[in-house]
Parts: C-alpha cells; structure tokens; sequence
C-alpha cells in the first residue's frame, strides 16, 4: 500500500484521518488477502478466515438481492451491470470497511469503479461525516515501472474540482517522480484539471460498513476487525492440530544392521513409503525393532479450535457454525434462533446501508449524465432482499397451508406467496371447489344481503373490508373448501356474534 503522507506531500494537503487508520485498512487487506502480518515458523499457513467472513457476509447480503430499472430506461443495462456486481463490492466494503462507487464516462458510456478502501484516501467530512473530499489511486505496472495516477476530488469555493496527476516509480511502496498523463495511453486522454459547478453531491458513493469504528474514524470498520486476534489465535491452534497430527504418525524405529544393503551404493537404504513408516538409528546392543504409536489428541485440539471459532464467529455478527462445528456443542432451539437473529441483524444492516449507497448512486450517475448531456431518464430502481436468512421458507409454506385449511386465510393468498402471482392470477388458478371463478361467473352470495344482515347483528356497521371477508367466508363453507365449523368460529371470532347467528348468517350462502 502506497504511503499515504507521500499522497499527501505530492498533493499539498494534510489529511484528516491519523496514520493509524491506515494501518489498520493495510491489516485488514493483507489478513482478507490470506497473508497476515503474523505468519511464521510456528504459524505457517492461516485458515482464511478473514476472507472467508467477508465473503459469506456479502453471500448473505446479496442472497436473491434484486434491483430493477423500467425496462425501457436508457440505464437499464449499466444498472443490471452494477446490480449483478453487487456481491464483488459488498465482499469488498465487508472486508475492508467500505467501498467506493466511482461512476466515469469513458467517452462511449458511463460504466462504475469499485474502488477498495485501500485504492483511495479521503481528505475532506462534512458534518455528518460524509466524504465530501478524496483522493483515488490507479496503479498500472509497465515492464520494471510502476505508473500511479492520483485523482483528487474536492470542493473549494463551491466549485467542485478533480485533478489528475501522473507519477512513475520502480519501486511499488513510493509514487515516485511526477510524469504526463500522455506518457501512457490509458491516461492520455485524461483532463489535468477540471471545474465543475452546481454540483450538490460528490461524484461518487460510499458504501460504508454499519457500526460505529474502533477509534471513531467515519470511514468504516471491517466484519471482521475486532475478530482478527481470534482470527490469530485459530491459525495458531490449527497449526498445533497439523503439528499433532504429524508428531503422531505411527513409526518403527530399526536398527541399521536390519536393512538389506544395497551393494552398488555400500549403504542401506529404504524406498520412499518405507522411508515414512521405518526411522533407522543405530541401536547398538539394545532392541533391533521398537514400534512408535502415540495415541493423538485430536479431539481436545478440535475442541480449543471450535471455541476460538465461535468467539470469532460472534465478534463477526455470524451464526455459529459459519466457521466451526456447530454440532459439537448442545445447543438449545433457543440458542440457534439467537445466533440465526445475530448474523440476520447484522446482515439486515449492511443491506440498508447497500440500499442507500445504491441510491446515491443513482443521483451521481445523473449528475454525471447532466454534464456530458447524456439522456439518462428517470433512474428510480426498486429494491428487494430475501429474507430466508431468518424464515425457513419451507416450514412457512406449511404454516400456510395449516392457514389455509383452518380457514383462517385465503388460499389465493397462499397462491400469491407461494408463486409470486397477482390476486387476478391467483384466483385464476384455484379450482371452482375453491371459490375459484371464470371471468364470467357471478358471485354467488348477495353482498347487500350480508351486509344488512352483519349490521343487524352486530348492531354495528361495517367497512368494506369486513363485509368481503365475511362474504369470503360464507362461499368457502358453501363450496365445501372450510368445514361449517370452522366458518362459525371465524364469524364468532370475527364479528362477535354468537353461534346461532353465525349459523343464521352461514345460511345466506345456501343455493
């Protein structure tokens, strides 16, 4: 990661956030990019655990996540594209804390940048801690040359300003010394300076992960940031288990004199699977054979890594048994539900932190198309999230059809849920036994009629809404689709009227 104070001197800024926050977004890459700053001799390899959190979180944020345009909308490709992304920023914004959504005009079409948290460095809040000034970093490496290209976006004097500036350096941790933006072809069609006015919003978006931050910086912490020490302590633990497990393999250790020579090489030797199991030492007068069989430990070490999993699983906002073993432990109905609600709460979060960033968007993208007069339309998307996370969809649907057979909802409401059909569509596809109707039946149950009778009862007067369930009612018991007890129960429960006079009402549906 470039020195962002070597951003800074290049540009003549100071930057409001400390070093600190910095280091903090080069741990979290180096940990996302599977080489934490504390790898060893004694921890040699690490279980991806960072990555991993990052990309279920997005998995989970993004699951069935739809975002639609009017079809005939001159953005709906570009927002299809932007959509179909989602998982890819989000991965990135979990990891690292936030993302940036740069929309550009390349000269053709506006496409959209998914600038990581460590490819740009802010410069400038407003008072609700919005980015309002940042500094974007483009690397493009050219045989031993290594090219970067600041983009600095800011206000002064309510005119809103981008610089771009060119340096070249063979080294990847410095910028260098300062170069044209035509000395290479991917820039040299890039503007040094531009001005633009009334320009309300930056020309960008931040999706920002929810939360407050360690050290109350806005920019935004990691899933994972108050797990990575856990994170350390499972790699730590995993390399003990893989250690276990070699320090255990079954040996025999012989003596030298019980091995064939080999004449052509004076020596004895053993082939290379022979090698693993027998371990030659020069036992002298003692045993000439001595087996190695140590008993492993493996359930005790697979006990301490599945504890340290968990607590990291909880620092994350997950469910447990997203890393570990969630079958090792006894655990209640109650206690899964919790755990399921966690990572849903903190899944829900990112979601309308996601939906806002997206909205955003829109406005800059229509800003952007505003100043190269690109006719854009009307960008107002609709947004919809699964919510499976929390609802098992399966034990819902027999829920509703439980509903259903009591009576106490319409089956052409479980039609709606269960296929995603319009009521019209709905009442279409259930059979005459139903209540289902052609386009030219009439109803068979007199509203009026209903309606006089209901009032008369209840000496009360009804809304529309009552007078059709209860005319709902009266047809399902007719048609046979509810049992003439269940019809009196729901009409006693309903309108509060006594047996009799459910049954007087019930009646009105005879033919």
């Amino acid at each position: 990661m470039i020195d962002r104070n070597e951003v800074a001197e290049k540009l003549n800024i100071k930057l409001p956030d400390s070093s600190e926050a910095s280091a903090k977004i080069s741990a979290w890459s180096a940990a996302y990019e599977g080489r934490p700053n504390y790898l060893s001799d004694t921890i040699p390899d690490t279980l991806q655990l960072a990555y991993s959190a990052a990309h279920e979180i997005a998995r989970l944020v993004t699951l069935e996540f739809k975002s639609h345009l009017a079809d005939k909308s001159p953005m709906y490709d570009l927002w299809e594209r932007i959509i179909y992304d989602a998982p890819l920023y989000t991965e990135y914004a979990a990891a690292l804390g936030g993302v940036m959504l740069k929309p550009c005009y390349n000269g053709r079409e506006i496409n959209v940048e998914y600038v990581r948290a460590d490819s740009f460095i802010p410069t400038a809040y407003d008072d609700s801690g919005n980015i309002v000034g940042c500094v974007f970093l483009q690397c493009l490496q050219r045989g031993k040359m290594r090219y970067t290209r600041l983009e600095y976006h800011r206000y002064e004097d309510s005119v809103y300003r981008v610089s771009n500036r060119a340096y070249r350096s063979e080294s990847s941790l410095h910028i260098g010394s300062a170069v044209p933006l035509s000395d290479l072809p991917e820039w040299s069609q890039i503007e040094p300076d531009v001005e633009m006015h009334n320009i309300e919003k930056p020309l960008y978006s931040y999706f920002r992960m929810p939360g407050a931050a360690l050290d109350g910086s806005p920019p935004g912490e990691s899933v994972f940031s108050r797990a990575m020490g856990k994170f350390r302590d499972a790699d730590e633990q995993y390399s003990r288990l893989l250690w276990e497990a070699k320090a255990t393999e079954p040996a025999v250790f012989a003596d030298v004199t019980m091995l064939r020579s080999d004449d052509k090489k004076k020596r004895s030797s053993l082939s290379r699977l022979s090698n693993r199991l027998f371990k030659l030492l020069d036992m002298g007068d003692s045993e000439t054979l001595k087996e190695y069989a140590p008993q492993i430990r493996d359930a005790s070490q697979i006990n301490i890594l599945n504890t340290i999993l968990r607590r990291a699983e909880y620092l994350c906002g997950l469910a447990y048994g997203t890393f570990s073993d969630v079958s090792s432990v006894d655990k209640t109905a109650t206690e899964i539900k919790a755990s399921k609600q966690r990572s849903y709460a903190t899944v829900s979060a990112i979601q309308s932190e996601l939906e806002k960033s997206l909205k955003v968007l829109t406005e800059v993208i229509a800003e952007l198309c505003g100043l190269y007069g690109i006719d854009c339309g009307k960008i107002e998307p609709s947004f919809e999230f699964d919510d499976s996370l929390i609802v098992d969809a399966e034990s819902e649907q027999k829920i509703l059809l439980q509903e259903v057979s009591a009576g106490l909802i319409k089956p052409e409401f479980y039609l709606m849920r269960r296929y995603g059909v319009t009521e019209e569509e709905a009442l279409k596809m259930l059979p005459d036994a139903f209540g289902g109707q052609s386009e030219s039946e009439e109803p068979i149950i007199e509203t009026s009629e209903v309606k006089n009778m209901a009032e008369k009862l209840t000496g009360e007067r009804l809304n529309g809404a009552q007078v059709s369930s209860l005319i709902d009612v009266i047809s399902k018991c007719a048609a046979g689709a509810i049992t003439e007890k269940s019809a009196v129960n729901i009409i006693i429960t309903a309108f509060g009227v006594t047996e009799e006079e459910a049954l007087r009402l019930l009646g009105l549906g005879d033919t």
